[in-house]
């Protein structure tokens, strides 16, 4: 039986709600971690939060992998690795530098490769990570409302 994967958790709410297996990116492929597509020059990536980090294609190959488990499938190193960098190809042509951006692309590479049960999953997996977010904002914003009607 397949091994459910488990994906790093941010909160307490997010670790009840999610309960997958890790998997990270194999070790042998050669991901790329700061030049993107074999530009030469580090980029870096907007986060949701709009702070910046160092791109790192492991992220990608981790998702891609996680994408192929929650269908029940293994991807070989070589699939991953072309699937990188059709992403990565893309990434440079349009000059994705945001999460969310960088995501949608991952999709598209998905299924521009036929893996059509795979970018589901991962659009049903992002789907359900913003979801969280949601829910995560509310609950802040109700206990900093309470907070101040409470003076704490």
């Amino acid at each position: 039986m397949p091994t459910k994967r488990r994906r790093p958790c941010l909160n307490a709410i997010e670790k009840v709600a999610i309960n997958e297996s890790a998997r990270e990116a194999p070790a042998c492929l050669p991901v790329c971690r700061a030049p993107c597509a074999g530009r030469g020059t580090a980029m870096d990536i907007v986060k949701r939060s709009g702070a910046t980090e160092a791109y790192d294609g492991s992220k990608i190959v981790a998702a891609i992998a996680g994408a192929f488990s929650d269908v029940n499938r293994e991807a070989s190193e070589e699939t991953l690795a072309a699937l990188l960098r059709a992403a990565e190809e893309s990434i440079a042509a349009t000059d994705a530098r945001t999460v969310e951006a960088i995501q949608d692309i991952v999709e598209r590479s998905l299924m521009e490769q036929g893996y059509f049960d795979e970018a589901k999953a991962y659009i049903l997996y992002r789907h359900r990570r913003a979801e969280l977010r949601t829910v995560r904002a509310d609950i802040v914003a109700t206990a900093v409302a309470s907070c101040d009607i409470l003076s704490c």
